[in-house]
């Protein structure tokens, strides 16, 4: 298995509104605080 640091490099670029959708993501209990918007720099897939 490929090391995840070859795999994928990411640039988390600022802040953003959290998605509607998050919370179906999430354990009971759980709440987002926060949501970074990103790009996906490299995938060797």
């Amino acid at each position: 298995m490929a090391e995840t640091s070859s795999a994928l490099s990411w640039t988390l670029i600022s802040e953003c509104s959290i998605p509607n959708d998050m919370n179906d993501l999430l354990v009971e209990g759980e709440k987002a605080i926060a949501a970074l918007d990103n790009k996906r720099l490299r995938s060797n897939q």
